[in-house]
């Protein structure tokens, strides 16, 4: 994509600036394991020349990848500019003919009901302020029989009031939106009265926040970031917070304080 100027970096929010820097190439909440898990719940091959829907596609990473698997019509959509230009850019790259990406709200779907065979969203329904209306657009574009699948990340509650509290305003200012990362049980709920059926949730624990970077590519990473917060007092502002987080935040996930879980369901 093309470079940015200072002024315009400096108006980034942390997600855009991420994608920017080429942060953005692999999934956050269980990794690629996490995925082939969810693609494998989805059962994908079973159906014919599906039609897919990837809600919070980010770069598009998954969804190029998915769409280079199987025999099938993909659709990523994200609210930032910037991460779709360079989703399509990197689909342009890979020569896929099967996918494309378009801005969109996940709480408000530009699509007709029952417009698509499988919905699947990574790091997206428990980053929105409001679950249940985003599952009731996800049920409403899917086909009769149509197949869900999320992936998301929740809290232990046996985690501190004020360590909640904390982590919630931190990922708030990460994804640009106010967000409460909920646990298990409230997730339980949730799902179960999402209006789904055949509903099944497993909870995960390994490979949190861990991105599948080469040696190489986090160096790049790391020096592009700390050069953008030495020039750019926006960025430097904007990130430092979250950094000081970081470093508190290894430590509590050592254990079972956070996990991710695969929902899967049929309309």
């Amino acid at each position: 994509m093309k470079k940015l100027s200072k002024e315009e970096i400096g108006k980034l929010g942390i997600y855009e600036f991420q994608a920017y820097i080429g942060a953005m190439t692999s999934p956050t909440f269980g990794g690629w394991k996490g995925t082939d898990t969810l693609i494998e719940l989805l059962k994908i091959k079973e159906i014919e020349k599906p039609k897919i829907l990837d809600v919070g596609c980010s770069t598009g990473y998954i969804t190029r990848y998915i769409a280079s698997k199987f025999d099938c019509e993909i659709i990523g959509i994200d609210l930032g500019d910037l991460v779709i230009e360079i989703a399509r850019e990197e689909a342009h790259k890979s020569n896929l003919t099967n996918v494309t990406f378009q801005i969109a709200n996940v709480e408000s779907l530009p699509f007709p009901d029952n417009s698509f065979d499988i919905v699947y969203g990574e790091a997206i329904t428990a980053l929105v302020p409001n679950p249940i209306k985003v599952l009731n657009e996800y049920l409403r574009v899917l086909k009769p029989n149509g197949k869900i699948a999320t992936l998301d990340l929740f809290m232990n509650e046996s985690l501190s009031d004020e360590f909640m509290e904390e982590t919630n305003e931190i990922m708030s200012n990460v994804i640009g939106t106010q967000i409460k990362i909920r646990n298990f049980q409230e997730w339980e709920q949730i799902l179960n009265e999402s209006g789904f059926n055949d509903i099944k949730l497993l909870d995960y624990y390994d490979d949190l926040f861990k991105r599948a970077y080469s040696f190489g590519k986090l160096v790049k990473i790391i020096f592009k970031m700390l050069y953008h917060m030495i020039v750019n007092k926006e960025i430097r502002h904007k990130l430092s917070p979250t950094l000081k987080f970081a470093r508190k935040f290894q430590k509590v996930l050592k254990g079972d304080n956070f996990g991710y879980f695969i929902f899967t369901g049929l309309k």
